[in-house]
């Protein structure tokens, strides 16, 4: 027994200590969670909620991402993200879901704007920065001609040496296309040109030519610029002669002093109200103007010319113009993007001052003007349908359901008010997302409205009402409709938000809104929506929207005891609609 005791006793302490020790480690685990990457945009951290992610290798960014200090725009387009930069610089890429938030693939987005992106495993950080493209020397007799080329404007500091003869070129903020490179050139007393990645925080670039006595050297280019361009040489001797043969040959006329270069852009508009867009240069310029589609944009192609100008801000409220972006489009070719709202005509003339180029802009979009709803032709577009399911909601209901209930509900309003409705689809059919605004430019109705419900990522996280609009002149409907689905439901606003990214908002030549009635994987909000009685409301509150909108009364609709005859009816069509669902759903349906 005291022998056997003794073991029990002796084996308590370790057991204790084990415990204690896996304890800490548990505890020590959860303290030191893994720390969220870092993104710097150039030296500085940009914020990124939610964190990048890693998958198969490949960093990602979230859509949400926003490019501080760049001229970038990134939007989702269905199954893919669509990243913009300056010119002509632009990505379709692969979305991936993860947590409720979409995501693609930086190295790819940056390859297609001509930036560069790495990741550095170690520090837990990626570094996104201006990419410099190329080293271009061009030598001529003993002269040579140095361009450095990029898709964003660089600011290059150059420092002379003596012992050994150098020129150094350091360009902060900047990636180069590869770590390091050597350019042999050995011709007028230049031996060669080595460029080196510094660092990648802080970022900077530096680009040495070595020769074989100092150098000299005049700046072509302006001090921010996408085309860095200096002429250097070296002198055939140590003497001071020799310096001043080589001085004259530098401030010679040549094409590069003399070249063309886009010194400013202003965004206003004229007295009419149309948005003029003022291209300013150095000198007498002509302009190709190029019209572009999908999404809609004019691009002005300035020869002979290079840009020495940052991207203008466009003031609040301007019409049609979205942004103008710039590029140096080839290396002898300027190019001023404009992108646009919506389709639009223009005029392109030359300024009072020299060297001005003004773009006169006009929509393009034909609009009737219709007062009150008799004769008015509205489409109502029910989201989704047949294969295109959209969203399910915590009960199983599909939304294309719901918006199919409430766009005919919709429907027997307009048309019991003398308006002239007609609808995308009338069952459970799949209508793809262009030929939706395609029935709509064809038909020439006055008004379309896209209904649709909710979701995210997180269950019971966010209800209310979300209104989308792409063109400027259907804002003021966006923003009527909008108002009375918030006030007649008792709904959350969560607000009017204009979005390009949408195919049957964009693609529309009238008045086009989507509406989002209610998020289904929240639980009120999808009960609500499982009822016939808030689908009838719904329906009632887009119906008095339109009315305000035409400048109608809103009492041109069935009275109220019409409405509840509606609402009984459709109850039953509600539940033949979702018959496929779950017993239990049908169940819940027909106990209402």
């Amino acid at each position: 027994m005291s022998k056997g005791g003794a073991v029990t006793t002796a084996r308590c302490p370790f057991r204790y200590a084990l415990l204690v020790w896996c304890l800490v480690l548990h505890t020590g685990s959860l303290l030191a969670a893994p720390k969220a990457p870092e993104v710097y945009i150039g030296s500085k951290v940009a914020p990124c909620a939610p964190s990048p992610i890693l998958q198969d290798g490949e960093v990602y960014l979230p859509v949400t991402f926003r490019y501080a200090g760049l001229p970038v725009t990134v939007f989702a387009e269905g199954e893919t993200v669509v990243v913009r930069g300056p010119g002509q610089l632009e990505g379709c890429l692969p979305a991936l879901q993860h947590q409720g938030t979409l995501y693609y693939p930086v190295n790819r987005a940056c390859a297609a704007l001509r930036l560069s992106a790495r990741w550095d495993e170690k520090a837990n950080r990626l570094s996104i920065a201006p990419r410099v493209d190329a080293i271009r020397p061009e030598m001529f007799d003993r002269l040579m001609t140095l361009r450095i080329l990029a898709g964003y404007p660089l600011t290059a500091r150059l420092e002379l040496e003596r012992n050994p003869g150098q020129l150094i070129i350091e360009i902060a903020e900047a990636h180069l296309f590869n770590d390091s490179t050597l350019i042999p050139v050995n011709q007028g007393g230049i031996t060669r040109i080595r460029a080196t990645q510094v660092s990648y925080q802080p970022c900077l670039v530096r680009i040495t030519v070595e020769a074989e006595a100092m150098p000299q050297y005049r700046a072509l280019s302006a001090r921010a610029t996408t085309e860095i361009c200096l002429r250097l040489g070296v002198p055939e001797n140590n003497t001071p002669e020799a310096y001043t043969v080589l001085d004259r040959l530098l401030d010679a006329p040549g094409s590069e002093l003399t070249g063309l270069a886009v010194t400013g852009i202003d965004v206003g508009t004229s007295e009419e109200g149309n948005p003029l867009v003022v291209v300013r240069t150095n000198g007498p310029a002509q302009a190709k103007v190029l019209r572009l589609g999908s999404p809609p944009r004019v691009a002005l192609d300035i020869e002979n010319a290079t840009i020495q100008a940052q991207a203008p801000a466009v003031p609040p409220h301007t019409p049609l113009v979205q942004r103008v972006r710039l590029g140096q489009f080839t290396e002898k070719v300027a190019r001023v993007v404009v992108d646009l709202v919506e389709e639009a005509e223009c005029v392109l003339t030359q300024g009072h001052e020299p060297g001005t180029l003004v773009l006169t802009l006009r929509s393009a979009l034909s609009r009737v003007q219709v007062t009150g709803l008799k004769g008015l032709k509205v489409m109502v577009d029910p989201g989704h349908g047949g294969s295109l399911s959209g969203t399910t909601g915590l009960s199983g209901r599909r939304e294309q359901d719901i918006n199919l209930d409430i766009a005919k509900r919709l429907y027997r309003l307009l048309e019991a008010a003398g308006a002239k409705p007609t609808m995308t689809r009338y069952g459970d059919d799949t209508v793809g997302l262009r030929a939706r605004p395609a029935m709509a430019n064809s038909q020439g109705v006055h008004i379309f409205i896209s209904i649709h419900c909710n979701a995210n990522g997180r269950p019971n996280s966010a209800r209310g009402i979300e209104t989308y609009y792409c063109h400027q002149h259907s804002y003021r409907l966006a923003r009527t409709l909008h108002y009375r689905l918030v006030k007649e439901l008792g709904a959350p606003d969560r607000q009017v938000r204009r979005r390009p990214g949408l195919v049957v908002t964009r693609e529309t030549k009238m008045p086009s809104v989507l509406l989002e009635i209610g998020y289904m994987n929240h639980r009120e909000e999808d009960r609500l929506l499982g009822t016939p009685e808030y689908r009838q409301r719904a329906a009632r509150a887009i119906f008095n929207g339109i009315a305000e909108y035409v400048g109608a009364s809103t009492t041109a609709a069935p009275v109220a005891a019409e409405e509840a005859a509606l609402a009984v009816e459709e109850l039953e069509d509600a539940v033949v609609i979702e018959e496929g669902e779950a017993a239990a759903t049908v169940e819940e349906q027909e106990g209402q």
